[in-house]
């Protein structure tokens, strides 16, 4: 099954302490962004990826992905939101998928999962269980411990049929998601499907990250 990537490097990195993008970070000399990529370079069942980034980090990135041919580039808008519609206009596969460009550790194994359901499904995303205990809070006070349970961690890669997807973002426009899976849930009839996630697919966001 034939599919496209989007994958998304045009955030401001403010909370990451670092004075560039935090995407071009290097883990043992190799760019994050390269790593976040890299299992959809590999995989012949991914024939477009479109990296959306800042007009800033533009020839950055054309360096580091210099050698990949199926690699396009999208700028950004203000927002994740925008910056993913951006690309969404572009693609032309039935299938696609949205990643973080900063989350290096997702594994080829948890791809061919998520395409493996995304055949039986329109809507397919990763989520992994909470550990702790959680309490929903106001005003610096506990309201009440919600069951953890029922609650689970989200995850990218988010796998959709880009027909659905789609229509979710373009229903979207005057409203901030703070991820893709939360616009179908919303705003469209199709059911969101989960698969596990997995421990290490972290996102790099915090100073202390790096």
């Amino acid at each position: 099954m034939e599919y496209q990537a989007i994958v998304l490097a045009a955030g401001n990195s403010t909370r990451s302490g670092l004075q560039y993008n935090k995407v071009l970070f290097e883990l043992n000399k190799t760019p994050i962004i390269y790593l976040s990529t890299k299992n959809f370079i590999d995989d012949l069942s991914c024939n477009k990826i479109f990296v959306v980034c800042k007009e800033a980090d533009l020839k950055a990135l054309q360096k580091i992905f210099e050698n990949v041919d199926k690699i396009e580039y999208v700028i950004g808008g203000e927002t994740r939101q925008e910056s993913v519609y951006n690309a969404l206009k572009l693609v032309d596969s039935e299938y696609v998928l949205i990643h973080d460009g900063a989350r290096p550790y997702f594994t080829a194994i948890l791809l061919n999962r998520l395409i493996a359901k995304l055949k039986e499904c329109d809507a397919v995303i990763p989520v992994w269980s909470m550990t702790d205990t959680v309490k929903q809070v106001k005003n610096g006070v506990v309201v009440k411990t919600i069951k953890r349970d029922e609650l689970k961690r989200v995850q990218t890669p988010q796998a959709f049929k880009t027909s659905v997807i789609v229509n979710a973002h373009s229903q979207a426009k005057n409203n901030q998601y703070t991820d893709d899976s939360s616009m179908v849930e919303e705003l469209t009839e199709t059911k969101v499907h989960v698969i596990d996630g997995e421990y290490t697919n972290i996102k790099y966001t915090f100073k202390e990250d790096f």
